[in-house]
Parts: C-alpha cells; sequence; structure tokens
C-alpha cells in the first residue's frame, strides 16, 4: 500500500537545481501508450512476478486514468513536480503512477537512497514536489517514520496519526 501526501512538503525552498523533464517525451509517450491500448486492448500488457499480477492493456489504462484524476481532484497543474519513494517491490504503482503523471504533464522526482533523515530532507528540499507519493514501509525501514522524523512541521497536517 502506498500514500499520497498532498500538503505541499517543502514550500519554502525552491532550488534551481531540480530536475527538468522533458514533457514532450512524456507526451510521446502517453500518445503511444494510448495507441497500444486502442489497438490491443484485452492484451497481456504488464505482468509482475513478484505479486502475481497481470492486467491487460484496458485495465492498465483504467487504473492509471483514475490516479490521474484523482491527482487532478488534488489540484495538480501541468509542470507541478511530485516525488515517488517507492521501493523496488511496487512496480504497479510506479508504473501507474509514471503514466498518469505523463498524461497531466507533471514533473516526476524519483526518491532514491534516502535511507536516513538527512539524505530524505535533502532531496525532499533538491526536488520542491508539491506531493510525496511512498510506501508506508519498505523491506528495511519505517518511511512513515523517517518522513516524520525528516519534516516534522508537515504532520502538522496529517491527521491519520
Amino acid at each position: 500500500m502506498y500514500r499520497l501526501a498532498v500538503k505541499n512538503v517543502v514550500s519554502a525552498v525552491r532550488s534551481s537545481a531540480a530536475p527538468k523533464v522533458a514533457i514532450r517525451a512524456a507526451s510521446q509517450l502517453v500518445s503511444s501508450f494510448e495507441a497500444s491500448v486502442n489497438s490491443l486492448p484485452q492484451r497481456e500488457a504488464v505482468r509482475y512476478t513478484k505479486t502475481n499480477m497481470k492486467w491487460t492493456a484496458e485495465e492498465f489504462k483504467a487504473y492509471a486514468d483514475a490516479h490521474a484524476n484523482a491527482l487532478l481532484e488534488h489540484n495538480f497543474n501541468k509542470g507541478d513536480t511530485i516525488g515517488l519513494w517507492l521501493s523496488n517491490t511496487t512496480h504497479a504503482e510506479k508504473h501507474i503512477t509514471l503514466i498518469a503523471a505523463a498524461k497531466l504533464g507533471l514533473k516526476v522526482v524519483e526518491f532514491t537512497n534516502c535511507n536516513d533523515i538527512k539524505s530524505l530532507r535533502s532531496q525532499l528540499l533538491l526536488s520542491s514536489c508539491k506531493a510525496l507519493i511512498f510506501d508506508m514501509n519498505s523491506d528495511t525501514i519505517d518511511n512513515l517514520l523517517l518522513l516524520r522524523k525528516s519534516i516534522p512541521e508537515f504532520f502538522h497536517y496529517d491527521n491519520s496519526k
């Protein structure tokens, strides 16, 4: 299970070192994806062997569309940045989020090597992301606890304590 943190996690910091995303390449990805779905909607599109999950192109598109709609409902606009902090075992969520973000023209920053407070806080500050989509727990650490320690001021808005 993953979680979407929707408040602006680091509103005070705007970094010129934030990663750039080629919006044109993302729109081409979405166009290719849509063409593939339209041509063979019942064809198996993805298979996640660790979780024994298989989706047709049509099913994958439905999940990506639903996620894109959820992002729109949370007032994301073209050019906004979202952070992905997902473990290697959550490929389905990662792929759905990438397609949904591409559909909306969102920038995506993948958080890697965030095993301590300093590295997580640093990546949050550099990315200037509007939201962070993350696993509650990874294989080795409690991500929610690490996030709480990294930005305690953010959890003033969190009602899931």
